[in-house]
């Protein structure tokens, strides 16, 4: 994948865009919340989950709000 003017384009040419969907094995857009434990911590994991929206909201899984996260509980 390579970025031309903020934008994405896959290898062979196509724009690649972003979809909100739901974590679906057959999307392949699921995210093992063990990897996510092991490497920053239960709390870290359920804080970003309350905190990311409104329980029958979807929202985007973004990683780089659980650094930041991450970095509240530390301060705490």
């Amino acid at each position: 994948m390579e970025e031309r003017d903020g934008r994405f384009f896959e290898k062979g040419g196509d724009e690649v865009r972003q979809v909100v969907a739901k974590m679906s094995k057959s999307l392949k857009n699921v995210v093992n919340p063990n990897d996510i434990v092991s490497q920053y911590g239960a709390d870290t994991l359920r804080l970003y989950e309350m905190s990311m929206s409104g329980f029958t909201d979807t929202a985007p899984w973004n990683p780089d709000a659980i650094i930041g996260v991450r970095r509240f509980l530390d301060k705490a």
